[in-house]
């Protein structure tokens, strides 16, 4: 934040005070708040201060404050790192050519029934039934 935040900010600061049936803060409350928070975008501030009264029931400390603001490191390491576009591109080739390569598709398509009548103690009495009407 910056000196044009702190009007802002102070009205923000009593209201949340009094959403919670506080007197308004002193200027010294207000520059112990300001001095925890102030190297933090003020939007940064305004939402965990939201967040905030959505649920819990007591006026919050600077501390809780500041650590809502603190960007989570764990959404961080999910993210991958970023792949240049021909990377990218010959990344998508040589998937393309595996799975052409790799994948068939199938010549016997009873070939379940098959696998079902040749292991009966492996399926359920109705599998073997559908087997065997696949392979009248």
């Amino acid at each position: 934040m910056n000196d044009s935040d702190k009007v802002a900010f102070k009205e923000m600061l009593i209201a949340v005070f009094s959403i919670y049936n506080k007197p308004a803060p002193s200027k010294e409350i207000l520059r112990l708040w300001w001095h925890k928070l102030e190297k933090f975008e003020f939007s940064v501030v305004g939402r965990a201060f939201d967040r905030w009264t959505d649920t819990p029931n007591k006026l919050p400390q600077p501390g809780e404050i500041k650590d809502m603001c603190k960007p989570r490191e764990d959404v961080y390491k999910a993210l991958s790192a970023p792949i240049d576009y021909e990377s990218n591109k010959n990344h998508s080739t040589e998937l393309i050519k595996i799975v052409k390569e790799g994948v068939k598709a199938p010549t016997d398509m009873r070939g379940w029934a098959r696998l079902i009548k040749a292991n009966p103690k492996n399926y359920p009495d109705i599998s073997l039934r559908y087997a065997e009407e696949a392979l009248v």
